[in-house]
């Protein structure tokens, strides 16, 4: 499993005395991504300032970053074999890759835009909601070539169950089916493996409003 999937026990609350370990000086105004290990490091996206912060381990003093051609990164996603994949789509059109323990990064995935969510599934294949183009695009890191498939969206905003509009967040489960925050239409869609037509969860009494992430 390539993501954090903490086992808690049934009777689990929220510790009601909270822990701050980050503040804007550290990680800018706008932290707008956050992804968290199997080890429970954590990598904050630095918007504001071109950088992901680091606390590895669970640590509350900073690691480490990584930076060095990132404009206004939106998301990052870090496999269990220690790869960090960040969003590098605004200016430079790009997913940017550190292998573990590199210092610099190479190419992952070409994008026509900013990818306000990054997600690496169980089968190697990387996943990029471009919101500007309302859609989800994935890719096989398995291959050089660059070649992407949408897997959500038509490139047009619209609220109909083929459409998004400006997805943000995305999640893949281990049967593959994919979760999307469609911000702008304040709801979850699910799109089943292979589907192109998404269904909307059912929050029941609580009601959405610009949902950025799942």
């Amino acid at each position: 499993i390539s993501y954090n999937q903490p086992k808690l026990c049934a009777n689990a609350t929220w510790d009601q005395t909270a822990i701050t370990f980050a503040t804007s000086t550290m990680v800018g105004t706008q932290p707008v991504g956050m992804f968290i290990n199997t080890d429970n490091s954590v990598y904050v996206a630095d918007h504001a300032n071109g950088r992901i912060q680091v606390w590895l381990n669970g640590s509350t003093t900073l690691t480490g970053n990584y930076s060095g051609g990132l404009s206004v990164p939106s998301s990052v996603f870090v496999t269990d074999n220690g790869d960090v994949y960040v969003d590098n789509g605004n200016t430079n059109y790009r997913v940017d890759k550190w292998g573990w323990n590199s210092t610099s990064s190479v190419p992952a995935m070409y994008v026509c835009g900013q990818c306000s969510g990054l997600f690496v599934d169980i089968n190697n294949m990387l996943y990029c909601a471009m919101s500007s183009y309302h859609q989800v695009v994935s890719k096989s890191l398995d291959t050089r070539l660059n070649v992407w498939n949408i897997v959500a969206g038509t490139g047009t905003a619209g609220s109909t169950p083929s459409t998004l509009n400006l997805p943000n967040g995305i999640f893949v489960d281990n049967n593959l089916n994919l979760y999307v925050a469609d911000y702008s239409n304040n709801r979850i869609q699910k799109f089943a493996s292979g589907q192109l037509n998404g269904t909307t969860i059912v929050t029941g009494a609580i009601i959405l409003a610009g949902p950025t992430s799942v």
